[in-house]
Order: C-alpha cells, then sequence, then structure tokens
C-alpha cells in the first residue's frame, strides 16, 4: 500500500494498462 499513498497514479496505471 506504498504506491497508493507515493501517489496513486501507477495504481491506476496497472486498472488501466491501455
Amino acid at each position: 500500500m506504498s504506491i497508493a499513498q507515493d501517489g496513486g497514479k501507477l495504481e491506476l496505471d496497472l486498472d488501466s494498462p491501455a
């Protein structure tokens, strides 16, 4: 849960690889 705190943009990218 460090990515979400780091920015959360990475998590979105993983959810929408397109």
